[in-house]
């Protein structure tokens, strides 16, 4: 169900970028899990007033079209044959999971479903559904790896101290795919604007290595300004201005096969030099 999704996400946590942080926390094992289960569940309070505010669906909504423009940018970097993570390259060749599981939440949780979930009155997720926040937390502390075992005995230590309803547990699925296709779609943002800051990067270099630049013809404006940070040693391994170091002749000082230092000791007379050897 969502093992593709869980395992997707891990993939690309493992990359950096710029845009909303991924749902990381510290990591727990599942003893603490179980007691961070029971923590939540004394602090969760239940609305007691009945509002239709509607607001995964339409997250879900925007994340799907983030996601699609975000395969796109990546198919358009591998038609230029530009040079991608496995995670990305591997988000383009399964895009149509991800397609599907968007599909299927979109089927599994219609609005009169989320209207009878109960929402929480107050925190980070009020107005949510409290299963999604449950999902949610699960998620963030185990850094999206998700297997049965933990996640009966985290929803078991959850119900100890407040029972969740039928349509609850029935939404467990549900919103945990929720919160994963979140993740992704922040990770996935974030990875594409990295990249896009990274190829202006290149395309300044490459301007900056021209044999004849113009006085003015560079300019730092406030776009390239961002992409010049890119500019250090590890990013210079992979751009020409490593390569222009070490491949352009007249920069190396030359000498003649046969040419000698002056202060060179020959190795017949050990005198200073001497043309003998």
């Amino acid at each position: 169900m969502f093992e593709f999704l869980s395992t997707l996400t891990r993939k690309f946590s493992r990359t950096s970028g710029e845009g909303e942080l991924p749902i990381r926390e510290e990591l727990y094992s599942v003893e603490r899990l179980e007691h961070y289960a029971a923590g939540l569940s004394a602090e969760h309070k239940i609305s007691e007033t009945t509002r239709r505010i509607n607001l995964l669906l339409p997250r879900l909504e925007e994340n799907g079209r983030k996601l699609l423009a975000a395969y796109q940018a990546l198919a358009e970097s591998i038609r230029e044959e530009h040079v991608i993570s496995p995670a990305a390259e591997w988000l383009v060749d399964n895009f149509h999971i991800v397609e599907e599981q968007v599909r299927e939440i979109r089927e599994d949780l219609p609005k009169s479903y989320y209207y009878e979930l109960p929402k929480l009155a107050d925190g980070p997720f009020q107005n949510h559904p409290r299963i999604y926040a449950l999902s949610y937390a699960l998620i963030a502390h185990t850094d999206s790896y998700l297997d049965s075992e933990t996640l009966r005995r985290f929803i078991n230590a959850y119900q100890k101290i407040s029972p969740l309803s039928i349509g609850e547990l029935w939404a467990v699925p549900i919103s945990l795919r929720l919160a994963l296709v979140e993740n992704l779609r922040r990770l996935a943002t974030r990875i594409v604007s990295s990249r896009g800051e990274r190829e202006e990067a290149d395309r300044l270099a490459d301007k900056l290595l021209e044999p004849k630049v113009e006085p003015g013809a560079v300019r730092v404006t406030s776009e390239t300004r961002g992409a010049m940070v890119y500019l250090d040693e590890s990013f210079l391994g992979s751009t020409p201005v490593r390569r222009g170091r070490s491949s352009t002749p007249a920069a190396r000082p030359t000498r003649s096969p046969g040419s000698r230092s002056a202060s060179a000791r020959c190795s017949t007379c050990s005198s200073r030099g001497c043309r003998t050897s």
